[in-house]
């Protein structure tokens, strides 16, 4: 699927139905149709205006008034899985990393998310549209939707490469534990070592 950012804009704007404020689907840098690296968790965390504030049809996503307003919603600092995230996207540069998660709707804990709020039609419609070439995951949500998705073809273990088909295409997966257990150090190495492995596609 070849799409003119304008086009995602509709594509997205339509998944995400009628509640669109309350749904994050994700977060970059410009255009996600630049990010060939995806980092990838269970749900976000609730903000009062988690997207559409900082999306542009023709910019793509404003990383740094996001980051800003992020900030100040938290009384100045970033949570602990969201400082581990910058250090990846930060040491993974010039590389553009997007950061998604299986569930588009925010909730504080996994518990509080409804099944009728687990569709993972936003997550599948960026893997589509997107591509990657290296999947991230932290977490056990995000490694059980792909254990369930592939099957045999996804026999991941923690901290270990693993290339897997993903709609037709070979794609690199990492996994670790939810990242509020990774240090800093091991989250900077994590971004220095995919974009080894990027840079070697």
């Amino acid at each position: 699927m070849t799409v003119t950012l304008p086009e995602f804009s509709q594509h997205l704007c339509t998944l995400m139905g009628a509640y669109p404020a309350d749904l994050r689907p994700f977060v970059c840098c410009g255009s996600p149709l630049d990010c060939k690296i995806f980092i990838v968790g269970a749900n976000a965390t609730p903000l009062q205006d988690p997207f559409w504030p900082f999306w542009n049809n023709t910019a793509g996503f404003k990383c740094k008034d996001f980051l800003e307003y992020y900030r100040a919603a938290k009384r100045g600092k970033l949570g602990n899985a969201r400082e581990r995230i910058q250090r990846i996207v930060e040491s993974a540069a010039p590389c553009k990393c997007l950061e998604t998660n299986i569930w588009s709707r925010p909730s504080v804990q996994i518990r509080d998310l409804p099944p009728k709020h687990r569709s993972t039609d936003i997550f599948d419609f960026l893997l589509r549209c997107i591509k990657p070439k290296i999947i991230y995951l932290h977490g056990r949500d995000a490694f059980k939707h792909f254990q369930d998705k592939l099957g045999n073809d996804f026999p991941l273990t923690e901290r270990k490469r693993l290339l897997a088909p993903v709609y037709g295409d070979l794609v690199t997966f990492y996994a670790t534990n939810h990242l509020i257990h990774v240090s800093y150090q091991e989250a900077t190495s994590i971004g220095i070592l995919m974009k080894q492995w990027l840079s070697a596609c």
